[in-house]
């Protein structure tokens, strides 16, 4: 049971209702918003499609960009990918991780939300540990200098993120991403490498 704002007491989803409505509203509401942007298709379109409430939505996720970032999570070509990150120096894995599932969800999420994309807290927060941990693991090996510490390094390789994807945003989605991010993330590691 879960309590609500009133003080009652819910019943939670049984736990196979509970992954399979989860899983509907992940694989429904990405399809949805792949094929129809992210701002043309509301939750309560998403909730329809996927034969849920809004209220079972928002029990799951707190935004149609939340629902992204978990399907980014959890599909296997994602959790591969990184799975194979594994092999290659701690600068790869970083330059793919921006270059690959980072690009992925932000083209997902359209130029015009940028804005709301550089101040996602929770998103930013996960990005950051994930960051850090590839960041800790490359001074530890000697692949980046330690005149930086890690979390220095892991702030300045997200500002370069953020400046690359603000500059997407100035050019209205015209800018290639792929080469934004390279220029300022690649250029910004490669100060540091050994």
């Amino acid at each position: 049971m879960t309590e609500i704002a009133s003080g009652r007491k819910r019943k939670s989803p049984h736990k196979t209702e509970n992954n399979e409505a989860r899983q509907k509203l992940l694989d429904i509401g990405y399809r949805m918003i792949c094929e129809e942007g992210i701002e043309n298709v509301g939750v309560r379109e998403i909730s329809e499609a996927a034969g849920v409430t809004t209220g079972t939505f928002y029990y799951y996720f707190k935004s149609k960009e939340d629902l992204i970032w978990n399907y980014a999570g959890e599909r296997t070509e994602f959790i591969d990918g990184f799975k194979s990150l594994k092999s290659k120096g701690a600068y790869d894995r970083i330059m793919e991780l921006f270059l690959g599932t980072v690009i992925k969800v932000m083209e997902m999420d359209g130029c015009d939300n940028v804005i709301r994309i550089l101040s996602r807290k929770k998103t930013n927060a996960g990005l950051y540990s994930f960051v850090l941990s590839i960041v800790k693991e490359g001074i530890e090996t000697g692949e980046f200098t330690a005149e930086k510490t890690a979390e220095d390094l892991t702030t300045f390789i997200l500002d370069s993120y953020r400046g690359a994807t603000f500059a997407w945003y100035r050019s209205s989605g015209e800018e290639d991403l792929v080469n934004l991010f390279k220029e300022h993330i690649g250029f910004s590691l490669e100060h540091f490498l050994t």
